[in-house]
């Protein structure tokens, strides 16, 4: 764990550059460090407006942070979909299904991240996962 931190933070500094990229080495170093799957499925992500993409990635490092950690998962699903006017995230595990959910200090940090940006989280279980989803609406000009 204390590897896949150490690596990860060293890949936060330049998402609004090649945030693709970005997201695909993150994916290759979490796979690589702990042999966990990770299931991609990315729409155009040049159509995120940069000010979303820092916690677009925050999202996504602490749900798989927090898929490991809690959930001891195998596969971790990600999906990020980015239109005209909306971009979703959605981050889905196999992993040990919480019997209460109870949101301690990153889940609450996204929390606030998201609603910054006047997005809004939703988060439990279904279909045998646990999920977090993310959604913000994008204003005409923001791109």
């Amino acid at each position: 764990m204390e590897e896949l931190r150490i690596s990860v933070r060293s890949l936060r500094d330049d998402y609004y550059e090649s945030f693709e990229n970005k997201l695909a080495e993150l994916k290759d170093r979490v796979e690589k460090i702990t042999g966990i799957e990770i299931i991609t499925e990315f729409s155009d992500l040049s159509l995120i407006p940069m000010k979303y993409r820092k916690t677009i990635y925050y999202i996504i490092v602490e749900s798989i942070t927090n898929g490991i950690k809690h959930g001891k998962c195998s596969k971790i699903f990600i999906t990020l979909k980015a239109g005209k006017d909306k971009v979703i995230v959605g981050i889905a595990n196999n992993g040990i299904l919480p019997k209460k959910i109870v949101p301690g200090f990153g889940l609450t940090q996204i929390d606030e991240n998201i609603n910054e940006l006047g997005g809004t989280l939703k988060y439990g279980v279904r279909k045998g996962e646990y999920y977090i989803n993310a959604e913000f609406n994008i204003s005409k000009g923001e791109m």
